[in-house]
């Protein structure tokens, strides 16, 4: 069974030396779904075309009917600036609060702070995500 992000980021949370944190990161796979997550959060040169702060949305109730981050990682493109920029405001939005809602409460809360820059784990930082992928952003 795969692991979802947010659970991936809670086992290298709780590893005590920075070692091993880096390598539960480096050990799972599809690598690149949680380095361009974690690129978008850390990089100041992704900039997320979504209102700071917390949104509104219902998170999903039904066990087993929710979607992965991971799966869902293709689409984050369409919430950065200059990926998509004929797409209305509105519609992102729209789109985002639909994201949310389709994912695991977990990976919905992760994301909401990925979106502000930040992490829910004091463990990894932007210097951690660089000294495990050197030239990341």
């Amino acid at each position: 069974m795969q692991l979802s992000i947010s659970e991936i980021l809670s086992q290298a949370n709780a590893a005590r030396k920075i070692e091993d944190r880096i390598g539960i990161l480096r050990s799972y796979t599809p690598q690149a779904h949680l380095k361009y997550l974690l690129r978008l959060t850390f990089d100041p040169g992704a900039v997320w075309l979504l209102p700071e702060g917390k949104i509104d949305y219902k998170p999903t109730d039904i066990p087993g009917k929710e979607s992965n981050l991971l799966s869902e990682t293709k689409r984050l493109y369409l919430f950065i600036e200059g990926e998509k920029p004929e797409l209305q405001q509105q519609k992102r939005e729209m789109l985002f609060i639909q994201m949310l809602e389709g994912l695991d409460p977990k990976d919905a809360e992760l994301l909401c702070s990925c979106k502000d820059k930040k992490l829910p784990y004091k463990n990894i930082d932007s210097k951690l995500v660089l000294e495990t992928w050197p030239g990341l952003y």
